[in-house]
């Protein structure tokens, strides 16, 4: 008879505790930076970007639709037949490290003649190559993780920085670099460039990651498959997407880019596959 002490009575429901709904960074969370086209964090409450219409010079803020994506209809609604700016990214990680370009031609493209920039049917931000790149605040690490969603557009003759940690390529740093000139990937360090082992195509879509812990080799992963070992230090000098600065420039498009402050390698494989899941990228 003990063992129906705690039963409850007949037609009584227990409260049972289960997370429904959970989004990408609630389920994997402690990022600082989150850049993106669709809500991370069931509990951020802001905007997703702040474009600005090419014709007009209004800015306005966009949020989200009930399906956790960019509201396109707003977003669609701010350039009918004109081209949209974005001016900011919102931090989606809710720390407030948003990306920002208040130089109107160094702002990248989100509408192009009224149509909303896109690949697999998503909307993304496009980066002219040419001087197109946000700033946003440095950031405190203890090792990171980077994972970033892009389509290569345009060729380049040199390296060119995706994220960057200061004013120039060839700085040890956080730096996350391509060049499909020479079919490389990778980032600089210890006076050198370190290279992953495989490069990139251009019209190609890739989810590229970085991992290092506070000490010892980083790892490269493309596509969710290995791709080598690099050696750099851990720091930010001058924080950067899309070129460091006014040059060196990547000419892409990006459509997500999260950042962990610590080597978050552990549950690299289930974000990976949620970020598949959402881009369908290979």
């Amino acid at each position: 008879m003990s063992l129906l002490r705690n039963a409850l009575p007949p037609g009584k429901l227990g409260k049972i505790n289960i997370k429904t709904n959970q989004l990408l960074l609630d389920k994997y969370s402690g990022a600082t930076l989150a850049l993106g086209l669709r809500k991370l964090k069931s509990d951020y409450s802001g905007a997703c970007i702040r474009v600005r219409n090419e014709t007009t010079n209004i800015e306005t803020d966009i949020g989200f639709s009930s399906n956790n994506s960019i509201d396109s209809t707003s977003l669609a609604n701010t350039a009918i037949l004109a081209n949209s700016f974005v001016t900011t990214t919102y931090d989606l990680s809710k720390n407030s490290n948003h990306n920002i370009q208040t130089t109107t031609t160094a702002q990248p493209r989100i509408i192009n003649g009224g149509t909303i920039d896109s690949w697999n049917g998503k909307p993304t931000i496009t980066f002219d190559g040419i001087n197109d790149c946000f700033s946003h605040p440095n950031l405190s690490i203890n090792g990171f993780s980077i994972f970033a969603v892009l389509k290569i557009i345009g060729s380049m003759s040199g390296y060119r920085s995706l994220f960057s940690s200061n004013n120039f390529n060839s700085a040890s740093g956080m730096m996350l670099l391509i060049n499909t000139n020479a079919n490389k990937w990778g980032t600089y360090g210890a006076s050198a460039e370190r290279n992953a082992n495989s490069g990139l195509s251009l019209n190609s879509i890739y989810l590229l990651e970085m991992h290092r812990s506070s000490s010892g080799d980083g790892v490269f992963y493309k596509n969710n498959t290995y791709d080598g070992l690099f050696s750099v230090t851990n720091s930010q000098t001058v924080a950067h997407i899309g070129g460091t600065n006014s040059f060196q420039n990547a000419p892409v498009q990006l459509s997500e880019l999260i950042f962990y402050p610590f080597n978050n390698e552990a549950n690299r494989a289930a974000i990976a596959a949620n970020i598949n899941a959402y881009y369908s990228i290979y």
